[in-house]
């Protein structure tokens, strides 16, 4: 008996260094994500300035990731705007294909991507959003 209790007392050991490298695993991953994070919204906040402001850029194609990000810094800063300022944001939006991707993830089957893909649409300011959105709203999927 004495013997059986070393078995269990070692796996349970061994179960807790593991659990313990997987936590600390995740931490790394999760901060390597916030520093990824934070570092594509420092590199876009001049775009989402100019954005603002209305000025013309001649903007290399962005990916999902990054069209999120600056759409999360265009939302912060759409509390403080209106008018001409948030058409602009909409017109880039609509212009480069994020308003159409976004809106195909409201009908995903995932809760999550719905979800952000709402919250995405409202940081990109677009009217032609708003029929999908009230869609989802209707039909209680969002």
């Amino acid at each position: 008996m004495t013997g059986d209790l070393g078995w269990v007392s070692g796996a349970l050991a061994l179960l807790s260094f593991l659990l313990v490298c997987t936590l600390a695993m995740r931490r790394v991953a999760l901060a390597h994500a916030e520093r990824r994070r934070l570092s594509t919204e420092e590199r876009l906040r001049p775009i989402a300035l100019a954005l603002v402001e209305g000025e013309s850029l001649d903007l290399p194609s962005l990916g999902a990731y990054e069209s999120r990000a600056l759409a999360r810094v265009l939302a912060r800063y759409a509390r403080q705007v209106s008018g001409t300022a948030l058409a602009h944001i909409g017109d880039f939006f609509e212009a480069h294909g994020h308003i159409a991707r976004e809106v195909a993830l409201l009908k995903s089957r995932r809760a999550w991507r719905r979800a952000s893909a709402a919250h995405s649409l409202g940081g990109m300011a677009s009217r032609t959003a708003i029929p999908a959105l009230m869609e989802g709203a209707t039909s209680g999927s969002c």
